[in-house]
């Protein structure tokens, strides 16, 4: 929850891997998403066209369906439920929500009671959002030269 670090851990039916992103000193790291996830897919490309054979799929077991679930409750979605799917085990799939749902109803009310210039009572429409300096800053480190270092570990082939 510090933001120092981000991990992600794939794998494909050929290789596994594990990618670690951050800095030798901790400091935040400033990414709306997991900068370890293009990591992992250039070595995955790379590493995949090596292969001869590249045709071996990923099974899905007979016990793992695909369910639709409410997005608020994580039960599975009745009408009006806003909706997600995912794979869930046969005997683990949620019952389902009863489409009650105080706190989308709560922001309803709250989208209602803004005055007529879109802007509740009292509230300024004056937004901040990060600097652009701030990122970039993050991203290349103060001296203007990456100091971010990433480094991975690629188990061996998984073939037989």
């Amino acid at each position: 929850s510090d933001n120092n670090d981000r991990w992600f851990v794939g794998y494909t039916p050929y290789y596994a891997a594990a990618i670690w992103y951050g800095y030798d000193i901790p400091k935040q790291i400033y990414a709306s998403s997991n900068p370890c996830i293009p990591v992992f897919r250039k070595i995955m490309n790379d590493a995949h066209a090596a292969l001869d054979d590249t045709s071996r799929r990923l099974e899905v077991p007979d016990d793992v369906v695909y369910v639709t679930y409410c997005s608020v409750s994580g039960k599975r979605a009745a009408e009006g439920c806003p909706e997600d799917s995912y794979y869930f085990q046969q005997g683990n799939i949620p019952s389902y929500c009863n489409g009650e749902h105080p706190e989308l109803e709560e922001e309803e009310k709250d989208e209602e009671g803004e005055d007529g210039d879109g802007e509740t009572a009292g509230e300024s429409s004056e937004t901040t959002s990060p600097s652009t300096e701030t990122e970039s800053t993050a991203s290349t480190g103060n001296s203007g030269t990456t100091d971010v270092t990433s480094s991975t570990t690629t188990a061996g082939s998984l073939e037989e």
